[in-house]
């Protein structure tokens, strides 16, 4: 039992041990305090007794020896008789001569059976003369419960009558020591001891219930604020044996609270501005999450997917997209996803280029990314970044059509050089001086073609640059009159009708003269080159009057603007003829040129604050026109 009771009892923990112990050492100290307090209170109450007894003996045994001495027989029977009766503790009075001669004998109606009783104690030897009284009381103070009543038998000696012993016999009740037993002894200190323990059980028990309420209101309280309730607060009714750990649990909270407003309002400011960055930019974004629902899309985005302006954010990307994007897009986007965390510094990016079913002209550049965190090692989602690329592939095919182009344009004159230069080295002596002459001409004309051809790049690297010349005074009378006379030799070769008209009113404006006559030398050429047998040509210069905003007239805008009779320009093609090197004859490869003159064109233009304009139709010709201000002269 001991070894199943120590087994349970180290299975407890330190505090339950603690408070075992505690509870045991009070209940053996305060159950052998009341047991020492018990024994001395008997011990005086017994000295008391006794000396009680011995002066109630006392006095009776001399009351009874004067009697005696009188030899008054009925008085002393009167007065035993009056003494018995006085005396509730007296079981019986006897007066007894020598061993059997009965002088008197109280209360009569018990005599026999008082007196086998007391033949039966003189046999056995239990009659006490008065000075054992003291031992006689400590032998049975500590008898069983069902001797706790107990009787002292007396014998006093009187002095004898006629020389003869006489012996004053009386048994005297006395429950002195009946609470003293070692039975109720026992009895009062287990009762201490458990009641002891009881009332620990009782205490502890309602401390647990009381301290268990506020504990199961701690707890819930604790996992709302593990669940990110901060606004979480125990309140006072609640609190009770947990007042400082409830008061300290409520300040956390509060800092909490306080310290997750401050990082959401910090979130939500960083998140305004970044939203507000990628709103902004050129590109399109759109954010998906780990199941490719839209997070986040910008206007570019929406822009560039037109199928994306109505889509609703939380919901699934390939619900928006058409079949044939999905088709493209789809895979790469479930095989980041599928990767998870396995991902390297170069592996967790793809690229895509689209071309739009529904607009074939326009050509997209996809940039897929895995969002992870900022370990770099969970996956929280997926970037797409979207690029119009159109442009570029344009400019791509027109650089590398230019190339060709200006390699064909370079090889063509050189390779003329050459050959005329070798034959005038190798047949030098059997040629002509008119021959000579003649091969000598082409290889100029040659050279001033690849002069020319290099010139033009060179100045549209100038334009394109932030050069800054100083204005001056242009004169379209002088400048104008030149232009048309270099052009008429070609025009007249082509059988083309060139002339031009300047208005009276137009009057000097200020600008870059050597730039507007390179921009009137190329649209002429570009008219020429357009234009058929019999066509026209006419450079008009003219003022225009426009209304501002605030209808006042202004009248200080010079109009130039070249008109011809040729095939036209396609409308789709308006849109990129002022690109670099794009050449509308590039199918035919029929003219000659490198497609930089109305890139040229349209940088000296804008040099000039202004933009060219075109108006064309198929068949019919074509106008180019653009305005000139009243520019500000610079140092």
């Amino acid at each position: 039992m001991f070894k199943y009771v120590g087994n349970h009892f180290y299975c407890l923990n330190l505090y339950v041990r603690l408070l075992v112990f505690i509870t045991l050492a009070f209940s053996l100290l305060m159950s052998s305090i009341i047991y020492i307090i018990l024994d001395n209170i008997q011990k005086y109450l017994i000295i008391d007794y006794i000396s009680f007894i011995k002066n109630l003996v006392a006095v009776f045994t001399s009351y009874v020896l004067s009697i005696t001495q009188l030899e008054v027989v009925d008085y002393l029977k009167t007065t035993v008789e009056q003494i018995y009766l006085a005396v509730p503790d007296l079981q019986y009075i006897m007066l007894l001569k020598g061993s059997d001669s009965i002088i008197l004998f109280y209360p009569e109606t018990e005599y026999l059976t008082v007196y086998e009783n007391f033949k039966s104690c003189l046999m056995t030897d239990t009659l006490h003369i008065l000075p054992n009284l003291y031992n006689q009381i400590c032998q049975v103070s500590y008898m069983s419960e069902e001797h706790s009543m107990q009787i002292i038998h007396i014998a006093v000696p009187v002095t004898d009558i006629n020389n003869q012993d006489v012996y004053l016999y009386t048994e005297l009740k006395y429950n002195i020591n009946s609470i003293f037993i070692s039975s109720s002894v026992q009895w009062i200190i287990l009762s201490v001891f458990l009641a002891i323990w009881l009332i620990c059980i009782i205490a502890i028990i309602l401390n647990f219930l009381i301290v268990q309420k506020s504990t199961l209101c701690l707890s819930e309280a604790i996992n709302k604020l593990a669940a990110g309730n901060f606004q979480t607060r125990i309140v006072g009714q609640y609190s009770f044996g947990l007042v400082d750990i409830v008061a300290d649990f409520n300040d956390m909270a509060e800092r909490l609270e306080m310290y997750e407003k401050n990082n959401v309002e910090q979130l939500i400011l960083e998140k305004s501005k970044l939203e507000t960055l990628v709103s902004i930019i050129a590109d399109g974004v759109i954010l998906l999450d780990k199941e490719l629902r839209i997070i986040f899309i910008n206007q570019s985005a929406s822009k560039i997917f037109k199928f994306l302006k109505s889509c609703i954010i939380g919901t699934y990307l390939s619900n928006y997209l058409p079949h044939d994007i999905n088709e493209q897009l789809m895979p790469m986007l479930k095989e980041i996803i599928k990767r998870q965390n396995d991902f390297t510094q170069n592996s967790n990016t793809k690229n895509l280029n689209l071309r739009l079913k529904s607009d074939s002209t326009k050509t997209l550049h996809l940039v897929i990314t895995a969002v992870l965190d900022a370990e770099c090692q969970v996956l929280t989602g997926v970037g797409i970044i979207i690029q119009d690329i159109t442009n570029q592939i344009g400019l791509n095919e027109a650089k590398t059509q230019f190339i060709s182009n200006v390699s064909h344009e370079l090889r063509t004159p050189l390779f003329n050089i050459r050959s005329f230069l070798e034959t005038l080295s190798e047949y030098r002596d059997s040629l002509t001086e008119k021959q000579k002459v003649e091969f000598l001409e082409i290889a100029n004309q040659e050279t001033q073609r690849l002069t020319c051809l290099v010139n033009d790049v060179l100045d549209l690297s100038r334009l394109e640059s932030d050069f800054l010349d100083l204005l001056e005074l242009i004169e379209f009378h002088e400048i104008v009159p030149p232009v048309i006379q270099t052009s008429q030799l070609r025009a007249k070769n082509k059988k083309v009708q060139l002339c031009f008209q300047i208005c009276p009113q137009v009057f000097t404006v200020n600008g870059y003269p050597n730039l507007i006559t390179q921009v009137l030398s190329n649209l002429i050429g570009n008219s020429l080159k357009f234009t058929g047998i019999d066509g026209r040509i006419l450079l008009k210069v003219y003022s225009v009057k426009l209304q501002t905003v605030d209808k006042h007239i202004s009248s200080n805008k010079i109009r130039i603007e070249i008109i011809d009779e040729g095939t036209g320009i396609d409308e789709f093609d308006q849109n990129r003829i002022f690109d670099r090197f794009v050449r509308l004859e590039n199918n035919v490869h029929t003219l000659e040129g490198t497609g930089l003159g109305l890139s040229i064109v349209k940088n000296i233009v804008e040099k000039h604050k202004s933009h060219i304009h075109v108006y064309s139709e198929l068949g019919l010709g074509s106008s180019f026109w653009f305005d000139l201000y009243m520019l500000e002269k610079k140092n």
